[in-house]
């Protein structure tokens, strides 16, 4: 069986086959994405908008008064006694304040009494063989040895995206917080950036033709006939929300957007472009980091199926 390697890049084998990350490994790819950036609410606060207000009355009761609740302490009880089966049967019961106490009081009699710990004073230097013999190890067993890993670690330097995979669960999950938390359902900064006030908006082009245009424009590469091999692709269906294209031309008027989920306009095949929807379209403008990681992660997955298939 091959060994399958930490989609982090680092080169060490993952034990489990089902993960695709060693424990941990997975969130320092995801600080790295997001490194520098800064939350929606940054800045603000509870006087000075009525999100943050309104967020931090739903989060007034504190972890230490919810401990308190018969009822809550009554579910965690529950979970746990699910969790370990027969273990808890057999005598293992949750903390409670009582034991911890308890704990408290055994230890402080056993050091009053002159218990001393049995690893106090032990000397931490080693020989110089087996310092020897665990740098020969380490050398040996360095994942930078091999070439496929030293590969790996210099594409990560290098700016190129690291797709992440989630489940369906997972993804829908993520695309609603995007939507909870996107500053685009607020209507003035909506209208902020709408018409005359976007980024891209070509003014010249638009006194002289009286139509709207963006002073970005596309490659030839991306045509009607690109954009409906992309829908076919996807199954004419948004990749976030599912929403088919005869629905969206329904609700919206129009065809599904074509997005370019790597916002690099002048590249235009296949792989960088997947299908949204209008609002889909309009809340990826915002934390582009999250985002390319999402739609990297549903863009390997289709390709993955594709290879399969072939």
């Amino acid at each position: 069986m091959e060994e399958k390697l930490c989609k982090c890049g680092c080169g060490l084998p993952v034990i489990n086959p089902k993960n695709i990350y060693i424990k941990g490994h997975y969130f320092k790819v995801l600080n790295e994405s997001r490194k520098g950036e800064h939350p929606w609410n940054y800045g603000l606060t509870k006087e000075t908008d009525e999100r943050v207000k309104r967020f931090g009355e739903k989060q007034s009761i504190t972890k230490k008064e919810r401990s308190k609740d018969p009822e809550y302490r009554k579910r965690i009880n529950d979970k746990y006694r699910k969790s370990m089966g027969e273990k808890y049967d057999s005598g293992w019961k949750s903390w409670t304040p009582e034991r911890e106490e308890k704990y408290k009081q055994t230890w402080k009699e056993m050091v009053e009494n002159g218990y001393v710990s049995p690893m106090k004073g032990k000397p931490k230097n080693i020989s110089d063989g087996e310092r020897k013999r665990r740098s020969d190890f380490l050398k040996e067993h360095n994942p930078m040895n091999n070439p496929e890993s030293r590969k790996k670690v210099s594409m990560s330097t290098k700016g190129v995206p690291k797709p992440c995979h989630f489940s369906e669960e997972e993804r829908k999950r993520r695309s609603i917080r995007l939507k909870n938390n996107n500053p685009m359902s607020d209507p003035e900064i909506l209208d902020s950036i709408r018409g005359e006030n976007h980024y891209h908006f070509d003014k010249v082009f638009y006194e002289e033709h009286g139509v709207w245009k963006s002073i970005f424009p596309y490659t030839e590469q991306f045509s009607p006939k690109m954009k409906r091999w992309v829908l076919k692709l996807y199954d004419n269906k948004c990749v976030i929300t599912g929403i088919t294209n005869e629905e969206h031309k329904r609700l919206y008027g129009r065809s599904l957007t074509i997005h370019h989920w790597n916002y690099n306009k002048d590249e235009s095949s296949m792989y960088w472009l997947v299908p949204v929807s209008q609002e889909i379209n309009a809340m990826a403008n915002y934390d582009q980091d999250a985002w390319i990681s999402l739609f990297g992660g549903i863009v390997e997955e289709k390709m993955n199926s594709i290879k399969m298939l072939g």
